[in-house]
């Protein structure tokens, strides 16, 4: 019998180590350096914009926004290693919002994505019926924009930008007023964290 018992504590010795410290029932993960670096594009609260929020792409859109794309240039990798899509909401009756996209992959298909862009740059003046026109940006290692914004109605502005082996697209629709300074801020805040991660 206190072999039986002697036995039963060695086993559950055995498993308690493995545990590592957790509280019961968590279980041990381990995420790759791309999960990680993908996560770091997810902005806390305190570094959004004044009275913006965070909204689920669910709650916001209803579904996914695809694949970011302008004047039919993919403003995404071909292959990536891990990505986040979110949403922040300025909540209040202007409308106001930004969709981010944040896309892990390869440095040099990250540069990629932004050459070609960078190629369409000055005749990307027409998407989806809008007429539009390059804008000025500098965050990340490089960036490139473009403000739609006729008719007003339907206005649209899309900064993308890399640092190292990211690739970020944060795109403002509006139905009122575009959230220029705003998204400009959302996007610095984000170029941010992947600079200090």
């Amino acid at each position: 019998m206190a072999r039986k018992h002697v036995a039963a504590l060695a086993a559950l010795l055995l498993a308690l180590a493995g545990c590592g410290g957790e509280e019961p029932g968590e279980a041990e993960t381990t995420r790759s350096p791309e999960y990680e670096r993908a996560d770091l594009t997810l902005l806390p609260s305190s570094a959004l914009p004044e009275g913006w929020t965070e909204v689920t792409v669910q709650e916001r859109l209803g579904s996914s926004p695809g694949i970011p794309q302008y004047c039919g240039v993919r403003a995404a990798p071909a292959d990536v290693a891990e990505g986040r899509i979110t949403t922040y909401d300025e909540g209040r009756a202007l409308d106001r919002y930004v969709i981010v996209w944040s896309m892990v992959a390869d440095e040099n298909d990250a540069r990629q994505v932004m050459d070609d862009l960078a190629s369409h740059r000055d005749e990307c003046v027409q998407e989806d019926g809008r007429t539009g026109r390059p804008i000025s940006t500098q965050v990340g290692d490089e960036s490139i924009g473009w403000a739609f914004d006729e008719p007003a109605s339907s206005a649209f502005q899309a900064i993308v930008f890399r640092r190292d082996e990211v690739v970020v697209v944060v795109a403002a629709p509006a139905a009122t007023v575009l959230p220029d300074a705003e998204q400009r801020a959302i996007a610095a805040a984000i170029d941010q964290r992947l600079l200090d991660g």
